[in-house]
């Protein structure tokens, strides 16, 4: 049998009644995307790795309450978050660095701030505008931007509502565009 073939929602079902080692599969799917999101939420390459072993052991030791009518994906996310903002909350841990190219053309104005700032200096400010956002500001932004994750998705991951994510996703951007104009008029 080819693991690779099943669907992410049959392999559960397969892991928590058959064979519990298949869980394996579940990590080798989701490793690298829920890495990238741990390491942009948090801004730390090994903090992120800590995130996202500690919530697949989670997840693995809880795999009976996964509802298998529900995403993988989304319970997956849910659990980073949920592992990331205890790790905020204990270590108040100030991110740092990640990719932002994508992001940045959000930003870019018809007046072409490109004109004043490199790119590089525009990613940076941006960056640094992004990171220091509240948590319920930041990890929106992430996820739809960086994570191409849909308004409903990131309802299932956040646990608040549609409205709710809309509203934290344009006041963030509004948030980083008023840091990064204010960077520009400064220099």
């Amino acid at each position: 049998m080819d693991l690779r073939t099943i669907p992410d929602e049959d392999l559960v079902v397969y892991v928590r009644e058959v064979d519990l080692s298949v869980y394996r599969e579940v990590v080798d799917r989701y490793d690298i995307q829920l890495l990238r999101y741990a390491r942009n939420l948090l801004g730390n390459e090994l903090t992120a790795h800590t995130v996202v072993q500690e919530s697949f052991i989670s997840v693995y030791k809880n795999i009976n309450a996964f509802n298998p009518r529900l995403k993988l994906s989304n319970f997956l996310y849910r659990a980073v978050h949920q592992e990331a903002l205890g790790f905020i909350s204990k270590h108040l841990h100030h991110a740092k660095k990640g990719e932002f190219e994508d992001f940045a053309e959000e930003f870019i104005s018809e007046e072409d701030i490109e004109t004043e700032f490199s790119d590089k200096e525009l990613i940076k400010h941006i960056q640094m505008s992004l990171h220091a956002l509240p948590i319920k500001y930041r990890e929106p932004l992430i996820l739809h931007f960086f994570e191409q994750k849909s308004y409903d998705e990131i309802v299932g991951i956040l646990q608040i509502s549609a409205s709710a994510v809309a509203a934290r996703i344009s006041v963030g951007k509004s948030l980083v565009k008023k840091h990064v104009e204010t960077k520009k008029n400064n220099h």
